[in-house]
C-alpha cells in the first residue's frame, strides 16, 4: 500500500462549468523530486502514507506514516515518523528501505546523502521476539556495508542497480511474524 499511496495519491477537482468531480493522481515522489531541484529551501517536501478515506478497506493502516526531506548544504536528509514498530523486524527493513530511498533521491537531485532520521510513537516487542532480541545484545558490532547505486534516473532503476559491498553478517536470527 506504501508505494502505491506515493505514486498514485487520488486528487478529485471540481469542474467549474460542469459542477463534476474529475480524479487524477498525484506521484508524491516525483513531486518532491521536482521540489529538491527547484527549491531545495522548500519546507514542503513531504511524503504521506496515511490516507484516513481507507482505513476502513485495508488490513492494516500504514505504520510509517510520512517521511520529510530537507537539504542542508550539499546534503540530502530524510525524517521518518512512524505510528508503530515492531523493533525485532519492522524496523530493520524500514531502516534499510528508507535509508536506500534516500540514496536514491540524493543521487537524482544531485545532492551528497545525509542523515537519517527516525521517531518511532509505538516501538514494541512482542514475547515470541525477546530471546532472539537478547542474543542480538551480546554481539560485537562489525563494519558497516556500503551500498553502491548505478547512476540511472531514478525511475530507471531496477533491482539489478543496486549492490551491497563489504556485507560480513552475524548469523541471522530467527523472528516469527507477530500479528
Amino acid at each position: 500500500m506504501y508505494g502505491y499511496q506515493w505514486v498514485n495519491w487520488e486528487k478529485y477537482t471540481k469542474d467549474p462549468k460542469t459542477g463534476q468531480f474529475d480524479k487524477t493522481y498525484i506521484n508524491q515522489i516525483d513531486e518532491v523530486i521536482k521540489l529538491i531541484k527547484k527549491d531545495p529551501n522548500s519546507r514542503r517536501m513531504v511524503i504521506t502514507a496515511w490516507n484516513p478515506s481507507v482505513l476502513d478497506e485495508i488490513a492494516l493502516p500504514s505504520c510509517h506514516a510520512f517521511f520529510i526531506f530537507n537539504v542542508s548544504g550539499d546534503k540530502l536528509n530524510c525524517h521518518l515518523t512512524q505510528r508503530s514498530g515492531d523493533i525485532a523486524l519492522g524496523i530493520p527493513f524500514n531502516l534499510a528501505c528508507y535509508a536506500t530511498l534516500t540514496q536514491m533521491i540524493a543521487q537524482e537531485t544531485g545532492y551528497k546523502l545525509g542523515c537519517f532520521s527516525h521517531y518511532i510513537n509505538d516501538a514494541h516487542v512482542y514475547v515470541n521476539h525477546v530471546e532472539g532480541l537478547k542474543e542480538q545484545l551480546t554481539r560485537e558490532f562489525k563494519p558497516l556495508p556500503t551500498l553502491e547505486i548505478s547512476k540511472k534516473p531514478f525511475w530507471d532503476l531496477d533491482f539489478k542497480d543496486f549492490e551491497i559491498k563489504d556485507y560480513n553478517p552475524h548469523p541471522s536470527i530467527r523472528f516469527e511474524v507477530a500479528i
